[in-house]
């Protein structure tokens, strides 16, 4: 895979799920790749929840369509061990969070599978759950947005907890250099985004 260069007029999708997102998103690959092709989009992501099952199929069809593939994963971030099997945390948190990784190259993908994988032998309950520690030992190759309102950043932007969400971003710049950590800014036409993106902007 080459390092990550699109013009400034490309729209990518770097935030997709599949039906791979098991009861989470209806999308099909082989469709997903025509419908790119129709709306002459160069690129796409695949970033399923927790797993990279759709990894190969993807990069296969979008390869076979003449697209760039860019292989995500859409990790369930603890802020605590990895190994703990407690789900309980204080008032306003969540157990995990979301947090979206790309590879930008065969290093980042290397440790994609590698993250992916210790996701289920090692924080396995309820959900495949990785840490911090995990996550700056094998940061090398990737780039990684804070996801939407499911992610730290948007969840405590959300309860207005500003501090907080800035904190959390700051440890995740910090794991991955600010030119590979992005705040991620979504609109789907909902309320609460167009509020978190408000703040979003001013953080």
């Amino acid at each position: 895979m080459d390092n990550l260069v699109f013009g400034a007029k490309d729209f990518v999708h770097l935030h997709l799920h599949s039906d791979y997102s098991l009861l989470q998103s209806t999308i099909q690959l082989k469709p997903l790749a025509k419908k790119l092709g129709e709306m002459d989009m160069k690129a796409c992501a695949l970033t399923d929840y927790g797993n990279l099952y759709g990894a190969v199929s993807f990069y296969s069809t979008m390869k076979y369509a003449g697209l760039r593939p860019i292989i995500g994963y859409d990790a369930h971030l603890t802020f605590g061990s990895r190994h703990e099997r407690s789900t309980s945390v204080r008032p306003g948190e969540r157990p995990f969070y979301n947090v979206v990784l790309l590879a930008s190259d065969m290093e980042g993908y290397q440790n994609l599978v590698y993250l992916a994988s210790k996701g289920f032998t090692e924080g396995l309950h309820h959900k495949p759950k990785i840490d911090l520690d995990l996550l700056a030992e094998k940061s090398g190759g990737l780039i990684a947005l804070s996801s939407g309102m499911d992610g730290a950043v948007g969840h405590f932007l959300r309860n207005g907890e500003v501090a907080t969400a800035a904190e959390n971003a700051g440890k995740l710049r910090d794991i991955f250099g600010p030119e590979n950590f992005f705040l991620e800014i979504q609109d789907h036409e909902k309320d609460e985004q167009r509020a978190a993106r408000r703040a979003l902007l001013d953080l």
